[in-house]
């Protein structure tokens, strides 16, 4: 994400940088947790299933990033790098962070059914 303009503190600049992950996963999570898993639309389950996998996976970049960060060598206009640059995070912090993300969104999916809905609509599928 970027802007134009303005005079931003640390925190707020902080969460510009991080609103590009946050914003899929909050919506994930909350589409997690009004998902019906009694409903047997087949476009329903699929749709669930790669909605979520997209929007969790989409912090799966501030895993990696942050990893090559401490190696020095992440790319410089990215929105990761640029948090990491403006917050002072240790890098370290945002793999642990990112990493419990991904756990509890994948944890939450499974918890409601997501994944085992749509590996049966998979296989019927054979």
């Amino acid at each position: 994400m970027s802007s134009v303009g303005g005079v931003y503190q640390p925190l707020t600049s902080a969460l510009l940088k991080a609103g590009g992950m946050l914003l899929p996963v909050i919506v994930s999570i909350i589409y997690l947790l009004l998902y019906q898993k009694e409903k047997q639309n087949v476009f329903y389950k699929i749709f669930s299933f790669m909605f979520i996998i997209g929007a969790t996976f989409s912090a799966a970049a501030w895993i990696l990033v942050p990893l090559l960060y401490l190696n020095g060598k992440a790319p410089v206009g990215d929105d990761v790098t640029q948090f990491l640059d403006v917050s002072g995070m240790n890098p370290v912090v945002v793999i642990i962070l990112a990493g419990l993300v991904i756990s509890f969104n994948i944890l939450l999916a499974w918890r409601k059914r997501v994944i085992q809905n749509y590996w049966k609509v998979f296989n019927e599928k054979k």
